[in-house]
């Protein structure tokens, strides 16, 4: 029995399910190296918030190192569900039954039968040195207190990023697919990190008509792939801390305090995929927190004592300035898309909706200017980001000795769901000459071939000439274009996919010249041919990419890490010298979307600069580390 009524509505729970499960976040947002708080407590129970001790002071120093585990979920995070063990498969259009979730690798410059994959199992590494100074006031007011820190940062980010190395092609793309004439298999990229690197094929010249008519081919500028790690080095967060514990005495204290963070990191800069990051991202924060203890058990020579301790921080994270680059809506990793520019002026090309349209043509609004460029190259912006909270809670048990102090305990950490800002200018890179100026190439044929003369004498165009087209696939994803796909379209009798039948708002393309006594003449897809089986198509009118289009892919962060430590302290007389050495595992939370599903573009609505700078279409994807950690933590107290 069939159901007919049925089938579309499963056909589309399906499509949005694959999107439900698909988002990505082309940035990673790490919590910063200087914000610990299990590192902040453990090992300082009896050596900070001391009950009327008049002035002290207690310097440490923690030389600390981290590492993620987890990759997949990282990886995820940056290419969502295309996906499997880690590797991503790319396949070139002419690769018999293609893969549905495999990237075309047309949009990279690689040949038409590049049939291979790439891994990417991302680690993130961090070596620092943490420097705290607390300073005891109670001689000016009992129970005050000043508290610094912040950590000597090395952060080393690899996306261990690798693939074959033996591909091997021989294909190449016919006339009118790129450029006017063939791009052969030598002039094409070899590998995709030949393109995720930012390399990209040598621009092609003009014909002797048309010497204007060569093809500019963009590399990738921003969300490149290295091979190799990204490192940096430098100070993060610096942290100044005046608190007052209200109170106090040798079994308990209860205080509250102001926190400043000073951003002395890095800024976020949007050249690599995967770029290492020192500190919070260069933002200031503010904000206070609570600190407590409680002593709930003692030997009975008092030499010995169990306690329970808290720490708690909420602060504001400021609005900062970062560079970032984004997905098109609901199109995950469309930044590795290519697109067209498409604009004005407008040479020769005609439309019409038959092949004998000769007298009824219209001039579409843009033409194929000769540039392609990825994605990623329009969609980095220049943003302002903040969060309204970030918190940093430690509950530890503390037992001690005379010497001896053992603290194990649990550190909540959350970010709250980031709010992201552009300027007067929304989207600079896609409307800042003219509006409508860059659209999906997909998988569409950009020139055609004039089947007769075009008139006589100056101005008009020889048989066989090249034009290019206005043609553009709104449609298109980053696993292949419309045209792969279409069939049985009205009017078009030959190969549906050569005659571009899929394209927007397809026409039946044709070109006039500039001479007077010029006529329009049918354009086809292969130079040579004269039958109208072979008539492309463009698009009457194009769609362009517009500034509501984008992305603007917000991020949260959720943590809880276990910890441990076990440190030494030798009695002197006025001062104390501490050792100790402890660890901790984190564990991040990963989801693929908690929110709404971002539609993908219609591309319908202009370009407009000033009038569309919201996140509307973003969710808000939680994509946090997972780490261990060990140190070796030292000090002394000054009584």
């Amino acid at each position: 029995m069939k159901y007919p009524k049925l089938t579309p509505f499963l056909l589309l729970f399906g499509i949005a399910s694959s999107i439900l499960a698909s988002e990505v976040t082309p940035t990673i947002i790490a919590r910063s190296q200087g914000r610990n708080g299990a590192l902040k407590v453990a090992g300082l129970s009896d050596k900070v918030h001391i009950y009327d001790e008049g002035n002290y002071v207690n310097i440490d120093g923690t030389l600390l190192y981290s590492q993620t585990f987890r990759s997949q979920h990282l990886a995820e995070c940056l290419f969502g569900g295309d996906l499997s063990c880690n590797s991503i498969l790319i396949q070139g259009s002419g690769v018999v039954d293609r893969d549905p979730q495999a990237w075309l690798a047309d949009y990279f410059y690689l040949p038409p039968d590049y049939n291979a994959s790439f891994c990417v199992r991302p680690q993130i590494q961090n070596i620092l040195v943490n420097l705290d100074l607390f300073v005891g006031l109670d001689n000016w007011i009992q129970g005050s207190y000043l508290r610094i820190y912040g950590p000597f940062t090395w952060s080393k980010w690899n996306l261990n990023f690798d693939e074959p190395c033996d591909i091997s092609t021989t294909g190449s793309y016919s006339p009118g697919y790129f450029d006017s004439q063939a791009m052969l298999n030598s002039q094409l990229l070899q590998t995709f990190g030949e393109y995720a690197e930012g390399q990209s094929p040598f621009n092609t010249s003009g014909t002797t008509t048309q010497p204007l008519l060569g093809v500019a081919f963009e590399g990738l500028k921003f969300a490149k792939i290295e091979r190799c790690a990204r490192t940096r080095s430098g100070f993060a967060d610096l942290t100044f801390e005046l608190g007052y514990d209200f109170l106090q005495s040798d079994d308990y204290h209860i205080g509250l305090n102001v926190q400043v963070v000073a951003p002395a990191g890095s800024r976020r800069n949007a050249r690599f995929a995967f770029d290492s990051v020192i500190g919070n991202g260069n933002h200031w924060e503010v904000g206070g927190g609570l600190t407590a203890h409680y002593s709930f058990w003692r030997s009975q020579d008092e030499e010995r004592v169990g306690g329970f301790y808290l720490d708690a921080s909420i602060l504001h994270v400021n609005n900062a300035r970062e560079q970032r680059t984004f997905d098109l809506c609901g199109r995950p990793n469309s930044r590795y898309m290519l697109a067209e520019k498409v604009s004005r002026p407008v040479r020769f090309l005609r439309a019409g909706s038959t092949v004998t349209s000769q007298d009824s043509t219209t001039i579409p609004i843009a033409q194929f200017q000769g540039v392609f460029t990825p994605v990623a190259n329009l969609t980095t912006l220049d943003v302002n980001v903040r969060a309204s909270i970030e918190a940093d809670i430690v509950a530890m048990f503390n037992f001690s000795t005379p010497n001896w102090g053992f603290d194990i305990g649990y550190n909540f950490w959350a970010r709250t769901c980031e709010k992201i800002g552009l300027d007067q200018q929304c989207c600079p890179n896609l409307c800042s000459d003219l509006p409508d100026t860059w659209a999906l190439k997909g998988d569409a044929r950009v020139f055609g071939y004039l089947v007769a003369a075009s008139g006589t004498g100056s101005g008009s165009l020889p048989a066989f000439e090249p034009v290019a087209l206005s043609a553009t696939e709104c449609g298109a994803t980053i696993h292949g274009g419309t045209n792969a796909t279409v069939t049985d379209v009205a009017n078009c009798t030959g190969v549906d996919s050569l005659q571009n039948c899929g394209i927007d708002n397809p026409q039946f393309a044709y070109a006039r010249g500039t001479a007077t006594n010029s006529t329009d003449q049918l354009l086809v897809h292969t130079a040579g041919s004269v039958a109208t089986s072979d008539a492309i198509k463009t698009s009457l009118q194009p769609k362009f990419i517009n500034c509501c289009d984008i992305n603007l892919q917000r991020n949260k962060g959720m943590s809880n890490k276990i910890f441990a430590n076990l440190n030494y302290t030798w009695d002197k007389d006025s001062w104390q010298p501490y050792l100790g050495f402890g660890g901790s595992v984190e564990f991040g939370k990963h989801s693929d979307i908690e929110c709404c599903v971002a539609e993908a573009p219609d591309c319908s609505e202009p370009c407009d600069n000033f009038g569309c700078c919201s996140s509307s279409c973003s969710c808000c994807m939680t994509c946090s580390l997972s780490q261990w950690a060990v140190w070796l933590k030292g000090g002394i107290n000054f009584q």
